[in-house]
């Protein structure tokens, strides 16, 4: 009944997402990124999305290529590019446009939900050509010798068939606000663009750099964004700003003689892709709590914190806390895995010992 990405209600009025499903467990957080549990559930807006007006292939054929298709065939094809799309991106690492945003929420923080063209490809393969008393057909040759579409059906499930396509470009970085930040080539050349004005509006672009390589700064859009850092702004200097000179726009910076104007960058490592890791935790009768994590790429590390608690963990069957003392109590855990992505799960709890 559920998929990933629903927008439901509980009781109450909260509104929560669904972030992850497996059989028999939904796994639901609040806008702040935090488990929520018990209730009655709604669903406000399903996670599936119908983008009909969003190409995810073009054919260009000499002949109508609805007319007479049998299964996966299709002939005289000229020309044909398809689209791949996901909704996991990279953590955007600049301040939002309005409010600073203080939540692990992946559809908040518009690294989920989101369907955007990641990659796009070219179909490569030989060309008829006839030689008819040395003369070409142009009306009928430079067609292709096979054709394989893309996406196929297969016993009823989509899936792709990447024979004899060429990807040729792919996006890289998408601002939570929709615009397209960084994309490389098939060379792996990289350009990107920086946004300004609450992210709205572009300010500069450049070739051969990536997003993180790029800083503008034209002191134009001060007063539209609260930000206090958005990706390269000398905010710190804001009382040097002058409308009495400029260059190219209608502000400049004052440099006075003896006071120099600076900026300091935080450097900041951002989520890397697909960092996911989901917790599901089973109460046992005996006082014990067995978890079993997913989403990441194992071996999982992890460390835990607690006031209350006295742990004992052994590792059969997943990992199963005890709590020596036999009490209720509630633990924070950190989990690590292979490639370093980490999450931190905060008020779990282990009942009494019966």
């Amino acid at each position: 009944y559920f998929a990933e990405g629903d927008e439901i209600a509980l009781t109450g009025g909260v509104k929560a997402w669904v972030i992850s499903v497996s059989p028999g467990i939904v796994n639901i957080v609040d806008h702040a990124g935090l488990a929520v549990s018990g209730g009655f559930i709604k669903i406000l807006r399903s996670g599936y999305r119908n983008q009909e007006s969003v190409p995810m292939a073009t054919i260009t054929s000499l002949s109508n290529p609805l007319a007479s298709i049998t299964s996966n065939n299709y002939d005289q094809v000229l020309q044909a590019q398809s689209m791949e799309y996901t909704n996991g991106w990279r953590t955007f690492c600049d301040c939002f446009s309005s409010v600073a945003v203080n939540t692990t929420n992946p559809y908040i923080l518009g690294t989920k939900g989101m369907y955007k063209n990641k990659k796009s490809y070219l179909y490569l393969a030989g060309r008829t050509q006839s030689n008819f008393d040395n003369n070409t057909n142009t009306r009928k040759d430079g067609v292709f010798t096979s054709y394989t579409p893309f996406y196929r059906l297969t016993g009823g499930i989509w899936g792709i068939d990447s024979r004899n396509w060429t990807y040729t470009s792919e996006v890289t970085e998408f601002s939570p606000f929709g615009a397209e930040l960084e994309n490389k080539d098939a060379l792996g050349r990289y350009s990107a663009a920086t946004y300004g004005y609450n992210q709205a509006f572009p300010t500069a672009v450049a070739a051969n750099a990536r997003y993180k390589n790029v800083g503008f700064d034209n002191f134009e859009d001060y007063d539209f964004s609260v930000c206090a850092d958005n990706h390269f702004k000398f905010r710190n200097n804001t009382n040097n700003i002058t409308t009495t000179q400029s260059h190219s726009g209608s502000k400049s910076i004052k440099v006075i003689a003896g006071t120099p104007v600076n900026m300091t960058k935080q450097l900041l490592v951002c989520e890397p892709l697909s960092c996911s890791i989901y917790l599901d935790v089973n109460v046992q009768n005996n006082g014990r709590l067995t978890m079993h994590f997913s989403g990441g790429v194992a071996p999982y590390t992890f460390e835990w914190t607690s006031t209350n608690c006295d742990l004992a963990v052994a590792f059969n069957d997943g990992y199963v806390f005890v709590d020596q003392k036999m009490v209720p109590c509630d633990f924070t855990l950190t989990v690590t895995d292979k490639n370093n992505c980490k999450k931190i799960f905060s008020n779990i709890q282990l009942p009494a010992y019966p």
